[in-house]
């Protein structure tokens, strides 16, 4: 079997990306890949917020809610004043989205984002037929005199079957 220059040079190409594949650990299902992808995703929005959290403690440090709240305390570096009210209205709005229960699974980003591991899967609610109801029916008690009784989906006189 003769090969020319390029079918040779696209078989060296997709040896090389199966074999660079390999070496990268790819995984080799799409749901495993969408996995992968799931917990870089978690970890990169866990390192935002690890990084929020030195940034405020920095903030907090140097008396920052004061300085730009102030126009006259002057704040040094680079940023401007709005710049730095900027940052912090948007971080303020991130801390509250990160600790505020998704609509769907109620749990909050943040609480998301500590997992290790799965939660434990709801158990589903039977349905409304067989719910059990939290009390017996209440005893019947009849007064008085009773001429006629229903048995068996017929209507019979008192004493009679």
């Amino acid at each position: 079997m003769k090969y020319d220059a390029r079918e040779i040079s696209i078989l060296v190409r997709d040896g090389l990306l199966l074999l660079q594949e390999r070496e990268n650990g790819r995984p080799p299902t799409l749901i495993e890949e969408l996995e992968k992808e799931a917990t870089t995703g978690m970890e990169r929005v866990e390192s935002v917020v690890d990084g929020m959290s030195r940034q405020e403690r920095l903030w907090l440090a140097h008396g920052m809610n004061d300085a730009i709240a102030n126009p006259d305390t002057p704040i040094p570096g680079t940023f401007s004043r709005t710049r730095w009210a900027a940052i912090k209205e948007m971080f303020d709005a991130f801390k509250v989205w990160v600790r505020t229960p998704l609509p769907v699974c109620g749990f909050s980003p943040i609480t998301i984002m500590s997992w290790r591991g799965n939660p434990p899967e709801p158990t589903p609610e039977p349905p409304a037929e067989q719910v059990q109801p939290d009390a017996p029916p209440p005893d019947i008690v009849i007064v008085g005199e009773v001429d006629d009784v229903l048995a068996d989906g017929k209507k019979t006189k008192r004493g009679s079957k």
